[in-house]
């Protein structure tokens, strides 16, 4: 369905004839990112020492926190465990029925794969599939706003993938 630097999207059915998304880790994807986070730090410790500005800037620091970063975003429980808050957000507060999450399926979740309910529609970005399933575009688009913004200014937590291809319009 999609593929990305550090995992593959494939359609899959369980063996109980449910419809998911697989999320994949790439092979190796540790290994290779550990060597070019090792690259980016000599370059700032380079940097550093040689440029004032390099200093000023603090490239070290910002190197170090892409790391953390990095190192979060490749086990796949801690995007299912924030699809699970992102939900119970949108639940909690304000009028969000027309948003869903997908449904983690933890029994086929691991640190390097991610299993979760499939939901089938168009792309956000498909203004001509939106209006062949009877819905207005701007109002979805208003609704999917409204439901971000909620999300950073009142909950803190938002949407940190937000592109056309992990937003979907239902009926």
């Amino acid at each position: 369905m999609a593929s990305a630097s550090v995992a593959q999207v494939h359609a899959a059915r369980t063996s109980d004839g449910r419809d998911v998304v697989v999320k994949v880790q790439r092979p190796g994807i540790h290994d290779r990112l550990a060597s070019d986070l090792r690259i980016l730090m000599r370059a700032a410790y380079t940097l550093d020492r040689r440029w004032r500005k390099g200093r000023m800037i603090n490239l070290i620091a910002v190197i170090d926190d892409l790391a953390g970063t990095l190192e979060e975003e490749l086990n796949f429980r801690n995007e299912a465990r924030s699809m699970e808050r992102y939900e119970a957000n949108l639940r909690s507060f304000g009028s969000n029925e027309q948003i869903r999450v997908p449904e983690v399926l933890w029994e086929l979740t691991s640190d390097r794969v991610l299993t979760m309910e499939r939901i089938r529609g168009c792309r956000i970005d498909d203004v001509a599939g939106i209006r062949r399933i009877g819905a207005d575009p701007a109002a979805v688009l208003k609704v999917h706003a409204r439901s971000f913004l909620e999300s950073a200014l009142e909950h803190g937590f938002f949407h940190g993938d937000m592109h056309a291809g992990n937003i979907m319009v239902d009926e």
